[in-house]
């Protein structure tokens, strides 16, 4: 680590948004003592640690996609179960992607949700920035990634969108001439959420590239999982996704802005409760961190 640290930075290029060597080695050992350089690293270790080391430049390429794809499926199932704990089969207004693929052979999303006359449609992107993103090195590649992961989530709400008017969906007692409002929303991995300028630009190519433009058709949303982690209480609670996005999406001032500002501007009762859920599975694996230190007999992290 040390060789890394001294190749890496210098007093003249610090790149303090760099933490990449620590982030690989939270816990330093000093004779029989283990110090932890950064609890924040290495909370990131026993969850989101591995990106550190696939979004390195010195992995193959081969290496990271065969790990990008992985996470892609594990992302998709997770908002899946997200959702389904929030509209149970029973209630009959969550069709998830096994259904659709078999409704809709060509492109389709991810999941959509039923409201009465009015549906919200989902699409899952789990594209990870790359290290030189990550790291403030390369404006072109984060706006390339950020459009490219919105734009062809576009393409595929557009073509849901195309099949369910042409009745697609009829078999699962969704009639095209029943629907009068289609809304839109990609779940992002990356906690980026929607920044004003830069989704007006997104909100322009999908413009120019003729998607989303069927009658009926809100702007469309991007949502960070954190958000919608942070809404599912909400959501259980009685508070209606399609409604929440419609409003935010009727004011001129949030159509373009994170939904997380929008709440604690306009919404300042929702994303105040903790995910229940989450906190059950925090305990869980907490404890399954703990047994595998202990058995291991590793010194004690100070």
């Amino acid at each position: 680590m040390q060789a890394e640290v001294r190749e890496r930075y210098s007093l003249e290029r610090l790149d303090p948004l760099d933490a990449l060597p620590l982030a690989k080695r939270p816990v330093l050992m000093l004779g029989t003592m283990a110090y932890a350089v950064s609890n924040k690293l290495l909370d990131d270790k026993l969850t989101r640690g591995l990106y550190h080391f696939f979004l390195d430049p010195a992995f193959s390429w081969d290496e990271r996609e065969r790990f990008l794809r992985y996470m892609g499926a594990v992302f998709e199932a997770y908002v899946s179960e997200l959702l389904g704990r929030v509209y149970p089969p029973q209630s009959g207004r969550y069709i998830g992607e096994p259904v659709l693929r078999q409704r809709i052979p060509d492109k389709k999303c991810d999941g959509l949700i039923l409201f009465g006359d009015s549906m919200v449609l989902v699409e899952c992107k789990a594209t990870l920035f790359s290290h030189d993103v990550r790291t403030a090195r390369n404006w072109e590649a984060f706006r390339r990634v950020r459009e490219d992961v919105v734009l062809d989530g576009a393409d595929q709400l557009s073509a849901t969108i195309d099949a369910i008017i042409a009745g697609a969906l009829r078999g699962e007692g969704v009639d095209p001439g029943f629907i009068h409002s289609y809304l839109p929303v990609v779940i992002t991995h990356e906690d980026v959420g929607m920044v004003r300028p830069l989704h007006r630009m997104v909100l322009g190519e999908v413009a120019g590239r003729n998607l989303l433009s069927q009658a009926g058709v809100l702007p469309l949303q991007v949502v960070s999982i954190g958000e919608l982690e942070a809404l599912e209480e909400d959501l259980h609670a009685g508070q209606s996704l399609q409604r929440l996005l419609a409003e935010k999406t009727a004011e001129e001032d949030w159509c373009t802005e994170s939904l997380r500002n929008y709440c604690f501007a306009r919404r300042p009762d929702l994303m105040r409760g903790r995910n229940a859920h989450l906190l059950d599975r925090f305990e869980e694996l907490a404890n399954e961190a703990l047994a595998f230190f202990r058995e291991r007999d590793i010194p004690e992290v100070m």
